[in-house]
């Protein structure tokens, strides 16, 4: 069974597969597998109007970051933002992932190349105009490739406040934005999901619940990938993808933990098309107490 990944594990899993950790002090400049950098795409904001803030993460060639949830093993990539009083960041967006098997068969969840991770924020009603603000965004991240550096920056920019909000960066969010999951409906209505059917079930005499996610395509797809995201509180075990012509049948096995009162399991269908591009979706479910069935929540 999964759960949260420890550090622990992947140092073990580095070690027995002949690789050891980087130390964890910063290379030197120029070194750094990874570079963040902050965006935002007003650069004046407004009362009353939400804009989107961004930390782009640049990724050297054959390094890799986490996932939400990293998988069998890694650390997620966080950001968090510092906002004036009356400001609220919402949550993290996250783009499509990637899945890639690191050192000793363990399975990883991430990105490669570039990756940037957004929230919208809601401004207060009484902005005073022609003033200005600072906003802050902390990263972390583990990168990894034969060896594994621990990074991190501290990011800030400073926005004007005007009456009317000015756009910026708008390629940049556009793109990112382009790379976010769907909904369901949006991937059925743009022609790609003929239908889904999710459910969740407790086997007889078990605590373990049976999760079965039935896709019909409008095109049988290149390929389909599978990013359970479980928690403390959940376990998964290693879900199985079979796609035959235009039916793909995903199942995996989850269970409560008895860490932690959250009972939600969110997971991640993504596909990519003949051509190249890729697409997902999510799916939740509601994982019951043992011996007592479920549906999956829509």
């Amino acid at each position: 069974m999964r759960g949260r990944w420890r550090v622990g594990l992947w140092l073990l899993t580095a070690a027995a597969a002949g690789f050891a950790p980087a130390p964890t002090a910063r290379a030197a400049a120029g070194e750094e597998p990874v570079q963040a950098a902050f965006f935002a795409d007003a650069s004046a904001v407004a009362a009353g109007q939400p804009f989107r803030v961004g930390v782009l993460f640049r990724i050297a060639p054959e390094w890799h970051i986490y996932w939400k949830y990293p998988g069998d093993a890694g650390l997620a990539t966080a950001v968090k933002f510092a906002l004036p009083k009356g400001f609220v960041a919402g949550e993290l967006h996250w783009p499509l992932p990637q899945s890639f098997v690191q050192p000793g068969d363990v399975a990883g969840y991430g990105y490669t190349g570039e990756v940037m991770l957004t929230a919208e924020v809601t401004t207060p009603e009484d902005l005073p105009v022609g003033e200005e603000f600072a906003i802050r965004a902390r990263a972390s991240w583990l990168s990894c490739r034969d060896i594994c550096r621990p990074g991190g920056a501290e990011l800030n920019a400073r926005l004007a406040i005007a009456a009317q909000r000015a756009p910026a960066n708008e390629a940049l969010f556009r793109e990112w934005t382009s790379r976010l999951p769907q909904t369901e409906k949006e991937c059925t209505a743009a022609g790609r999901v003929q239908s889904v059917v999710a459910a969740a079930q407790t086997l007889p005499s078990s605590a373990d619940t049976k999760i079965v996610i039935a896709i019909a395509w409008e095109r049988k797809p290149a390929k389909v990938e599978f990013f359970p995201a479980p928690t403390e509180a959940v376990l998964t075990d290693k879900p199985t993808v079979n796609t035959s012509e235009d039916r793909t049948a995903i199942v995996m096995t989850a269970r409560r933990s008895g860490v932690g009162a959250a009972d939600r399991l969110e997971c991640l269908v993504v596909f990519t098309l003949p051509e190249g591009e890729r697409d997902g979706f999510p799916v939740e479910f509601q994982i019951p107490a043992a011996n007592v069935p479920a549906p999956a929540r829509p």
